[in-house]
């Protein structure tokens, strides 16, 4: 995930930029879901791990489809500065090595927890493009992700509690 947001070129449109995002950052979960649904103990995070797939892949669909019909055409300076500040968080998460320390061995518990900073990173994103981000079509799906990154927060930590 880090590689490819590292190679990715932010136009500073804020409609444009999540697309842009919030797409890899879906499919970045997808791949990690398929993976985990391989090994993962607890029928109750598989189905949930399953459930993601579908989920974000319909949406991924939908944000594929925006992509083919937008195209960057205003830089917002604030927008581009609340982005950059939450892209050098999660880069600095990621080198610090912070989420590795949380990780325990466990498969359940490690993709439990791995997935809650994922979906905090989608709830920091959207809740940026939401301040910011014109294209109405946009935002509702935004709002729509928004809604499920918290909800799929709440399902993680009860399973956890469970597992």
């Amino acid at each position: 995930m880090m590689d490819k947001l590292n190679a990715m070129r932010f136009s500073g449109d804020p409609d444009f930029d999540y697309v842009l995002f919030i797409r890899n950052h879906h499919l970045a979960e997808i791949e990690l879901s398929q993976e985990a649904v391989k090994t993962l103990k607890s029928d109750s995070l598989k189905q949930m791990a399953t459930m993601l797939i579908s989920r974000k892949q319909t949406e991924v669909d939908k944000l594929e489809d925006a992509l083919k019909q937008i195209r960057p055409s205003r830089a917002n300076q604030a927008f581009v500065q609340a982005q950059n500040q939450k892209l050098a968080a999660m880069k600095l998460n990621f080198q610090a090595g912070t989420l590795e320390k949380k990780l325990t061995g466990r498969v359940d518990d490690d993709y439990a927890i791995i997935m809650l900073e994922h979906q905090r990173d989608a709830v920091d994103m959207t809740q940026d493009y939401l301040k910011y981000g014109q294209n109405q079509t946009l935002r509702a799906l935004a709002q729509r992700i928004l809604a499920n990154a918290q909800t799929d927060t709440e399902q993680l930590k009860a399973l956890m509690k469970r597992v």
